[in-house]
């Protein structure tokens, strides 16, 4: 066969491929500056743009709704009753704050997530990580019943070493001990002390194990102990998250406690994932929190758990940002470590601003992903124009993910305002619906503000043609990647 005749067959070849191309890129359905980043790359680079697609960018997510409830028949059941003895409490808070931001986030994670506001007994706030492990490894040395355990990363070092002890002691004490860690999150670290807990008896499982779902990841955080104590934020499981490790002076999050009626939200997403691995099902008495009917007759903080995976219709978490956002009226704090937020979610926050809310932003001023952080400068001069206030945090690592909104309601957890977190992991929000919490954030935030370094118009302007090549540039990979 000739030169000429293989040449067109080549020819032919690639045509069939980038008609092929097209067709499935279009079919995925992306947000289209996704789809076209995706179509440039495959078209450039047939056979690794097509192993990174493979790997990175296609959509393995389940039909709308085939997985989304998985565990639906037994932890809604369990939860309906929960929902049903506290709902004069959700209905009262309604009511109380009609007009405000409240009820719109209230009704926007009980139609996603089928999850009315729970009471708690106790809500701690806590802004640094020797406080929040602090306080998690006394519970659990308390532990009587059971400590489960629903982390991204899980390190081997110092802390690891110390909750490692006090969960096999308390499993020679008859308490069964849980944890799940999500496989490439944790990928780094040794499993030695994961191991030694699984051959005494404990349940260790890596989540998200299977090619196809290696782009999606388990990024929620959660702790359960004795079903009446919960612990959640954005602190994963290390030494790191306290004092900054190698590689940072510092280490800046949020986590909270909180017990009572409220802790069911956390196990019953614990559950969720425990049933996705092992098929066994935890939503009996004995792992969800005891009735506290003297809560009805007081004024306690409720708190709502809104929960979104790879396989949600709705994107729960990232939608109820949104609708918080553009219900705001005087005040805005919000922040995450990242910013490569979703179209929705960027014009909420402009639009916010526009509309004369006060909008305050703070990232990370230590990158530890530098395309990611690129890419965040790529978004500032339109928020700034519309007179919103950014800051980047410069003692150390920021890694808080929160919001607080009119001194009236805040949300604490897991979700960065990055494509990763708002489009492909499982993340989850805690809503509390306290003013006095609200204003704790808020003053947090302030406090904050000094080891900050606020960005301004100006110096967005005078960026060079380098430096927003190299922004723009940053930001069609983390469209990608």
């Amino acid at each position: 066969m000739s030169l000429y005749v293989l040449g067109w067959i080549g020819v032919g070849a690639l045509l069939v491929y980038w008609v092929a191309v097209f067709i499935f890129i279009v079919m995925d359905n992306k947000e289209p500056e996704q789809s076209l980043a995706w179509l440039v790359l495959l078209f450039m680079l047939p056979f690794l743009g097509g192993l990174l697609y493979f790997l990175f960018g296609r959509d393995w997510r389940a039909p709308m709704n085939s997985k989304w409830r998985q565990g639906a028949e037994f932890i809604q059941p369990a939860m309906t009753p929960i929902y049903q003895r506290y709902r004069p409490l959700a209905e009262a808070l309604v009511e109380k704050h009609e007009n405000t931001v409240v009820p719109e986030v209230v009704s926007c994670i009980h139609e996603q997530n089928e999850a009315w506001p729970l009471p708690v007994k106790s809500f701690d706030l806590y802004p640094h990580g020797s406080l929040y492990f602090g306080a998690m490894l006394e519970d659990m040395r308390n532990a009587e019943r059971f400590i489960h355990h629903l982390y991204f990363i899980w390190e081997r070092d110092e802390l690891t070493a110390e909750m490692t002890e006090i969960m096999l002691d308390k499993l020679k004490q008859g308490v069964e001990v849980r944890i799940i860690y999500d496989w490439l999150g944790s990928s780094g670290f040794k499993k030695s002390e994961l191991k030694k807990l699984a051959a005494a008896g404990a349940g260790v499982y890596a989540d998200f194990k299977r090619l196809n779902s290696v782009n999606y990841r388990n990024h929620r955080k959660i702790t359960v102990i004795d079903a009446e104590i919960g612990y959640t934020g954005g602190f994963n499981v290390g030494q790191e998250y306290i004092d900054g490790g190698k590689d940072y002076p510092a280490w800046r999050d949020t986590g909270c406690r909180f017990t009572g009626p409220g802790v069911a939200e956390l196990e019953k997403w614990f559950s969720q994932r425990w049933f996705a691995n092992t098929g066994e099902q935890l939503m009996s008495d004995e792992y969800l929190p005891a009735a506290a009917p003297e809560l009805l007759t007081g004024d306690p903080v409720l708190i709502q758990v809104v929960a979104q995976s790879n396989d949600d219709p709705w994107w729960s978490s990232r939608r109820a940002h949104q609708i918080a956002i553009g219900s705001a009226r005087k005040t805005l704090r919000i922040c995450s470590p990242y910013y490569v937020p979703s179209v929705s979610l960027y014009d909420s926050m402009v639009n916010a601003a526009l509309a004369g809310v006060d909008v305050q932003f703070m990232m990370t001023g230590w990158p530890d992903h530098k395309s990611a952080w690129e890419a965040a400068k790529s978004y500032f001069e339109p928020l700034l124009h519309a007179g919103a206030h950014i800051y980047m945090y410069e003692k150390g690592f920021f890694h808080a993910k929160t919001m607080a909104v009119d001194s009236l309601a805040c949300a604490i957890g897991t979700m960065n305002l990055d494509r990763r977190s708002l489009f492909l992991q499982n993340e989850m929000m805690t809503w509390v619906y306290s003013p006095e919490v609200a204003l704790e954030l808020e003053r947090v935030f302030e406090e904050d503000k000094a080891d900050c370094r606020e960005i301004t118009l100006e110096e967005v302007e005078a960026y060079t043609f380098g430096q927003r090549l190299v922004q723009r540039s940053s930001r069609l990979l983390a469209d990608v990647l």
